[in-house]
């Protein structure tokens, strides 16, 4: 609540869901997107449910990273495919 009070023009939230119900998550998550719309947001977070939603996703997986959409991650990174396809029924 005191980044969000303060805002700055990038607000770094770390797995700020992570004892929130999915309804109020996307209640919130909804309402960053609305209010803070002309900031950068990092969101870091291991709900993979929600990356769909993200304009653009870093990934970090095996001493190499990569910035892309999450649909051109999933189309072109075998990697990312496998833990979001594999995590995706624990979410």
């Amino acid at each position: 609540a005191r980044t969000l009070a303060h805002a700055k023009s990038i607000l770094l939230l770390d797995d700020p869901f992570s004892s929130l119900d999915k309804i109020t998550e996307e209640k919130i998550f909804n309402n960053l997107k609305q209010t803070y719309n002309d900031k950068i947001i990092l969101l870091i977070s291991h709900r993979l449910y929600q990356f769909p939603q993200m304009d653009h996703i870093l990934f970090m997986h095996d001493h190499t990273a990569t910035y892309a959409s999450h649909n051109q991650l999933m189309q072109e990174n075998q990697s990312y495919r496998n833990l979001f396809l594999g995590g995706e029924t624990h979410a």
